[in-house]
């Protein structure tokens, strides 16, 4: 689920982008905001962390490939916890700024969501003729003729192929690099390889766990718009993360096991981390980028640990094989 904009959203009162077992997007007309409010009012907690977390990444992916939707304010109704508030996020940090716009909310914005909610940057949908590219490529017959994908994710992990699907997600339509370089191709103009992509992954990953303090439990990348013709790469979905600290004396591959758990309950965004893939190659590099030269031997160790990981899970796959 993510915070991405609809067609449907052309009345006065928010319209529902977006539903989870957690939470549900809303988006208000005339704005580039969305609102995640939680599903029930005992997560009102989960809400505010999430918002807290949100604000972090932001921070400390300012100069990131993949950008941030930027949590802007959080409403906590009086009732549903010890802790009702209204508050706005801190303002960006000094220095390098996004491309896109700083948006505001009014308090009386939230008055429609009865549970805690909070406000972040609205992730623009794909511009009409990329989906349009894709439903006509992927979507099954009946299909073709429906509206959307809003969004793509990018599964650099999995393989689909160029074949049209059997079914077809009209929100969040998977997109592998077999996909994604037949997408790109008709746009010449827009020069981003599958492996900036996958070192723009990396990087992010590796910003979240060293910066951040975050594992990046079951985060989303994903291929939106710009508000005009072009593509924007976001990285969203924070509510499942777990703080990580990393420990100065990190010497085995067990001490970095909750971030290699990580790694792989996620959907398959990023590639799987075999030594001899260019495009693991790629995803390595920006991983490595983000450490300080001092502690990049702690980023060594994550990378070692998933290899082994993914070296393990070969091994039996091909002994199922055979």
């Amino acid at each position: 689920m993510s915070a991405v904009y609809s067609p449907e959203v052309l009345r006065s009162k928010p319209v529902c982008i977006g539903r989870g077992s957690f939470a549900q997007i809303w988006a208000i007309p005339g704005t580039v905001v969305a609102f995640k409010e939680a599903q029930r009012g005992e997560e009102g907690g989960d809400i505010a962390r999430e918002f807290k977390m949100c604000g972090e990444v932001y921070d400390h992916c300012d100069q990131s490939f993949f950008s941030v939707p930027r949590a802007i304010a959080l409403s906590v109704p009086s009732g549903l916890t010890e802790d009702a508030a209204f508050k706005f996020a801190p303002a960006p940090a000094k220095g390098p700024v996004r491309t896109h716009r700083w948006p505001t909310v009014r308090p009386e914005q939230f008055f429609a969501f009865g549970n805690a909610t909070y406000a972040m940057d609205l992730v623009l949908p794909l511009p009409e003729h990329a989906a349009t590219r894709l439903r006509e490529a992927y979507f099954p017959p009946g299909a073709a003729a429906a509206s959307g994908p809003n969004l793509c994710r990018l599964y650099f992990g999995k393989e689909y192929g160029t074949r049209r699907s059997q079914f077809a997600n009209t929100h969040n339509f998977p997109l592998d690099v077999a996909r994604y370089e037949a997408l790109m191709k008709a746009y010449p103009d827009f020069e981003v390889t599958p492996e900036d992509v996958a070192k723009g992954m990396g990087e992010t990953l590796g910003r979240i766990h060293l910066r951040a303090g975050y594992d990046a439990r079951d985060i989303e990348f994903v291929l939106g718009g710009d508000g005009g013709g072009g593509f924007s790469f976001w990285v969203i979905d924070f509510n499942q993360m777990r703080e990580w600290q990393w420990a100065s004396d990190v010497q085995s591959l067990a001490d970095v096991q909750p971030l290699v758990d990580s790694f792989f309950v996620n959907d398959p965004y990023y590639p799987r981390p075999r030594p001899s893939d260019a495009l693991y190659a790629a995803f390595k590099s920006g991983y490595r980028s983000a450490f300080y030269a001092s502690v990049v031997p702690l980023a060594d160790r994550f990378l070692e640990a998933i290899e082994s990981e993914q070296a393990a899970r070969d091994a039996r796959a091909n002994s199922v094989a055979d």
